[in-house]
């Protein structure tokens, strides 16, 4: 692997944790966002752009870098690269 996908790998690995460390926090919340206050709502607020992070890491950075690497002169759209990942076995399935 190259030093680029080391480095992707490495910072998606502790978005990860931040985002479940968030996610353990917002399971324990009111399911009604009419119940929530304003920490509360920061909570949640703090989760979805943990977990935007965590997508952007991985589609944009990690997952292009991989398939890039399988195929220097891939190019294409995002949804080409989510199809490349699947076929080189980085992801199960393009379709999920």
């Amino acid at each position: 692997m190259n030093l680029v996908i080391q480095e992707y790998a490495k910072k998606l690995k502790k978005a990860l944790e931040h985002l479940r460390y968030s996610h353990n926090k917002v399971r324990r919340l009111p399911a009604d966002s009419s119940k929530l206050d304003e920490e509360q709502l920061e909570t949640w607020e703090s989760f979805a752009a943990r977990f935007a992070r965590v997508v952007d890491l991985f589609l944009t950075k990690y997952l292009r870098a991989v398939v890039l690497q399988d195929d220097p002169g891939f190019e294409g759209s995002l949804r080409d690269f989510v199809n490349q990942a699947e076929k080189i076995g980085l992801i199960g399935s393009a379709q999920r």
